[in-house]
């Protein structure tokens, strides 16, 4: 955002970040919770899982703490701070891919933005995107993310095994 506005031209005050994580942290602590389902699609995964998110690293931290999903990650937790280009560049996938020690072609991507998808994309990652997040409450997520370049797009946890005999 400070990048956005900085490369516009416009001023913002120099309290506003300050001002926007105290709001943002407020607003996590009286309402966020984990989406139906995830919990249970963590604990049967069966290969190495990671979080690859555009939000800070304290951000995203403080949300997965709050959510109970913390322990599901450990350390393994990637953020765009880590890289030069942040989604949709791919740099992001694929410094996560090469932590994980990775082969990004056989790398499964869980993304809910355009951005991500076309990121993981850029990696050279399979992309199924998710549309069960409030944001795509009133749009029609499934065309974005499949216009996107997602390869399959779903909207509950639940159905995160197409054929409840497979499992990733």
């Amino acid at each position: 955002m400070l990048q956005h506005y900085a490369g516009s031209g416009q001023l913002i005050a120099e309290k506003f970040s300050t001002e926007l994580t105290a709001k943002v942290r407020e607003a996590f602590l009286s309402g966020l919770c984990p989406i139906a389902g995830v919990s249970t699609v963590l604990e049967r995964l069966q290969i190495p899982s990671c979080v690859a998110s555009s939000s800070d690293f304290d951000r995203v931290s403080f949300s997965l703490s709050l959510t109970g999903l913390a322990p599901h990650f450990d350390s393994r937790l990637y953020t765009s701070q880590m890289v030069q280009l942040g989604k949709p560049a791919p740099d992001l996938f694929l410094y996560a891919a090469a932590a994980m020690q990775a082969d990004p072609r056989r790398t499964l991507v869980i993304e809910d933005s355009v951005s991500g998808v076309k990121a993981g994309k850029a990696a050279g990652m399979t992309v199924w995107g998710f549309v069960g997040g409030s944001h795509y409450h009133s749009r029609d997520g499934r065309a974005l993310l499949y216009d996107a370049g997602a390869d399959r797009v779903f909207e509950r946890m639940a159905d995160f095994w197409p054929n409840e005999s497979e499992k990733v």
